[in-house]
């Protein structure tokens, strides 16, 4: 996926980390902190609901669409 898009978007990160936030809203959130080795770039991501208890993702295309979605952010707000 990372070479997806730094192919897509000609753009390199130092980091990509991606965390599943059972506490968050469906959806996500991109996210960047500059540090001083670089830009390290976050895709938070939030669940569908719950069944019993746990939290879902829905099934892996959705994951997989929220998560390049949300990595996209941080290589296009700052030029927007």
């Amino acid at each position: 996926y990372i070479n997806i898009l730094e192919s897509y978007y000609g753009d390199k990160k130092t980091s990509y980390n991606l965390i599943a936030a059972p506490l968050f809203h469906d959806g996500g959130y991109g996210a960047t902190i500059h540090s001083d080795d670089g830009e390290k770039v976050y895709s938070i991501q939030g669940p569908i609901g719950a069944n019993e208890g746990l939290p879902l993702y829905n099934d892996d295309d959705w994951f997989e669409n929220i998560m390049l979605h949300e990595f996209s952010h941080t290589l296009v707000n700052p030029i927007v």
